[in-house]
């Protein structure tokens, strides 16, 4: 999803089939024609040398049947998506690419930190918010032909061209809070345990109640606002659906200084978003 990214600064304390069977060689193929070769009538075969139906090529149970090959929706796994690759997914350039909002709350210790972001590609708007810890919300409004901040704590209000200087802390704050927030979703262990609804689509249920420590130490951008060694409890939830969409991701690891982690929901449905009360096109247009 596109998204502008901050006006302030970065948040507070956020962690970072085998081969077909060949059918037997029919009857041995005649001798080339020979005209030396000529059966007299005497050589004729009688009847009795004829052969039967029995003697002919391998019978029709040797060509595999239509059910050695699977049907689309014969509900084998491969529909299934794998937990690694889901999670790796996370890592692509935009992993929620085709999605209309996102709703992510950012867990630190005692604080939190909210997003959330609508994309109305129909008419290339788009809306943004971020709560900070303070109770801070900062604003930001994108249309095709301006961009509008607000900062609900100093009241300011500002505007400016899309793609211009206004809204990037904004924008950077909130690419930080979701890199944060998914990064948890890749150090525990996911294991497959049900099956879901969504929207009338089947969707593969992931829980995790441990750390993959692999994953863990392999991470060197990572760096947790507490000590693994204090984890008192760790609860995880992916839902995903067959073609790999995320439809939301929780990880909540409890310890004695507070909870840690993300709790995320992404919707791929249209959305309209409506023009914030407190822009005045006639100031954006200025």
């Amino acid at each position: 999803m596109d998204g502008q990214t901050t006006d302030d600064p970065a948040m507070d304390s956020t962690p970072t089939p085998d081969g077909t069977p060949t059918p037997d060689d029919s009857d041995e193929t005649p001798d080339e024609d020979d005209s030396d070769d000529t059966p007299t009538p005497g050589d004729t075969p009688t009847p009795e040398d004829t052969p039967t139906p029995d003697d002919s090529d391998e019978t029709p149970e040797d060509t595999p049947t239509p059910e050695d090959t699977p049907e689309p929706g014969d509900g084998t796994d491969d529909s299934e998506p794998e937990p690694s690759s889901v999670v790796s997914g996370l890592n692509a350039s935009d992993p929620f690419a085709n999605a209309t909002q996102l709703d992510l709350t950012l867990y630190n210790g005692s604080q939190e930190i909210g997003l959330h972001l609508q994309n109305d590609s129909g008419t290339n708007t788009e809306f943004l918010r971020v709560s900070r810890p303070s109770g801070e919300e900062l604003a930001l409004y994108t249309t095709p032909d301006y961009v509008a901040y607000r900062n609900s704590t100093s009241g300011e209000i500002r505007y400016g061209e899309r793609g211009g200087n206004v809204g990037v802390g904004v924008n950077f704050l909130a690419a930080f809070t979701i890199i944060g927030g998914i990064a948890y979703a890749g150090i525990v262990e996911w294991d497959q345990t049900g099956t879901t609804s969504v929207d009338g689509e089947t969707a593969y249920v992931y829980e995790s109640d441990s750390l993959n420590q692999t994953a863990l130490n392999s991470n060197e951008n990572l760096e947790l606002e507490f000590d693994q060694d204090r984890i008192q409890s760790v609860d995880g939830e992916m839902v995903v659906t067959a073609d790999g969409r995320i439809q939301s991701i929780t990880v909540l690891f409890e310890t004695p200084s507070g909870t840690y982690g993300s709790d995320l929901t992404v919707g791929y449905d249209a959305v309209t978003i409506t023009q914030p009360d407190w822009v005045d096109e006639s100031d954006a247009s200025s």
